[in-house]
């Protein structure tokens, strides 16, 4: 349903979510939102990751959910705010975790470690933001034929 509200779900339950629609392909509106990822425009990639996670009644929300708080990650730390690029990519890898090694197509263990990297140089020290911003940003992956 269009515009419902979905309430976010508390740490202390992520451990509940499961695989469920892990075994679909990859729905068009996430290839399109992946292909705005792969090419930094988190923002459009928010907005329509957003919406189908929105809409999405299966666990496999939570994997859009995670891709897009890895994209506001990203967001943040190209503007150098370091608190927002932390906070946002640590709840982003906290929900790909369950999915991994791969869910609906995704090479959801690829983006993990990716994003990982990232976030251990970002808060490695003081000079973090730019060495961070040095490496190439994370990329999601979708297997060839994954549709």
């Amino acid at each position: 349903m269009p515009g419902r509200r979905v309430p976010k779900l508390p740490r202390s339950q992520r451990h509940l979510i499961g695989r469920e629609g892990c075994d679909q392909q990859p729905p068009d509106e996430l290839l399109w939102g992946v292909e705005q990822f792969n090419a930094g425009e988190y923002w459009e990639c928010h907005e329509i990751l957003e919406r189908i996670w929105r809409e999405e009644p299966r666990d496999v929300r939570y994997l859009y959910q995670g891709v897009l708080l890895v994209g506001v990650g990203l967001y943040h730390l190209e503007r150098r705010n370091r608190h927002g690029a932390q906070a946002k990519l640590e709840s982003g890898l906290e929900l790909l975790e369950r999915f991994e090694p791969e869910c609906g197509g995704v090479d959801v263990a690829g983006l993990a470690c990716e994003t990982r990297s990232v976030l251990a140089r970002l808060t490695g020290g003081p000079s973090g933001i730019e060495e961070a911003l040095k490496l190439p940003r994370p990329r999601c992956r979708i297997r060839a034929g994954g549709r």
